[in-house]
């Protein structure tokens, strides 16, 4: 049902929707197939774990950012600090 490349890229997968339509619900065997198909949440634990996935890489990746532009801001401050102040006038006396 689903075809999963070696390199973990991305995941193919086919959906066909579920009909009662082949199904005799009278017999207790193809209902309860028919129930356990219903049931079964295998396709939505992939697609589940690739929505976490992307989740969790977006959280990462907005704490770098963070992280950087803090980074970025400290150095920034220290380096105002720094600087020294010319205590010479701007317009030239004559």
């Amino acid at each position: 049902m689903s075809e999963m490349a070696g390199d973990g890229s991305s995941t193919t997968l086919t959906l066909t929707p579920l009909y009662a339509t082949g199904y005799d619900l009278t017999n207790a065997t193809q209902a309860m197939d028919f129930l356990s198909q219903i049931l079964d949440d295998s396709i939505l634990q992939i697609y589940g774990n690739e929505y976490a996935r992307n989740f969790w890489y977006g959280v990462v990746v907005v704490i770098g950012l963070a992280g950087i532009l803090n980074l970025m801001w400290r150095v920034t401050l220290k380096l105002r600090y720094l600087t020294p102040i010319s205590l010479t006038p701007a317009c030239p006396q004559s």
